[in-house]
């Protein structure tokens, strides 16, 4: 919490990262990070609010909650072997 979060111009952002990665793989470009330099385009940069911070802790310790308890009772492994048979 409490860090500047960056948007580009591209709304498809998973694509254009796989897009980018096999560009660098075809030999485009020589590294992710000259391809990122050249094809990655900034929009706007969104500033946490301070006033904020507490109540994002809060719903932090929240999720880390129902991560913890989700885990425990083996939800995740049991979501993945379903999603395994479709």
């Amino acid at each position: 919490f409490g860090k500047a979060v960056e948007t580009l111009e591209v709304p498809e952002c998973t694509s254009f990262g796989a897009a980018i990665l096999g560009a660098v793989a075809a030999g485009a470009f020589g590294s992710a990070e000259e391809a990122v330099k050249r094809l990655v385009r900034p929009k706007e940069t969104i500033h946490p609010r301070a006033e904020n911070n507490e109540i994002y802790n809060r719903l932090f310790h929240i999720f880390e909650d129902c991560y913890h308890a989700l885990r425990e009772a083996n939800i995740y492994s049991r979501l993945a072997q379903l999603q395994d048979q479709f």
